[in-house]
């Protein structure tokens, strides 16, 4: 079995889903669009499905809305198999994905009540670069 390690970025189509399983594992599915452009040809996107595990899991499900544009890595699969019209399907899949970035803070999210623990890295990190960017201005007097 061969595999590829991919890093994208997209917009998700649809709410993302979380399962539990019986010993306590969850793991999060969505639906990632990437746009890809050739030239000055517009492509139609490619379509990820994506599967988060563990404590991100339960973060993305928080966080990630229709239409947010996170970041994420992880392993490029392909999933063959017979659709219900009888015609081959071929789903690309990226597993074990790690989100690495978020994208922009929605203004109708849910998630603003999550405590500063829960609060993933990016999120920190953005709330602080932006906060000592505004430390470091001078105001100039004209």
């Amino acid at each position: 079995m061969t595999w590829a390690a991919i890093t994208v970025c997209g917009f998700l189509g649809a709410d993302p889903t979380i399962k539990t399983f019986d010993k306590g594992a969850i793991v999060c599915n969505f639906v990632l669009y990437v746009s890809r452009r050739k030239q000055d040809l517009e492509l139609p996107p490619m379509k990820f499905h994506v599967e988060v595990w563990g404590k991100q899991a339960e973060i993305c499900v928080n966080y990630l809305r229709k239409g947010s544009k996170p970041t994420l890595s992880g392993i490029l699969e392909e999933e063959t198999f017979t659709g219900k019209d009888g015609g081959s399907v071929t789903l690309k899949m990226i597993r074990s994905a790690q989100v690495i970035d978020f994208g922009p803070k929605s203004t109708n999210r849910e998630s603003e009540n999550i405590s500063e623990s829960e609060t993933p890295k990016s999120e920190k990190t953005k709330t602080v670069s932006q906060s000592s960017r505004s430390k470091n201005r001078t105001k100039v007097k004209s």
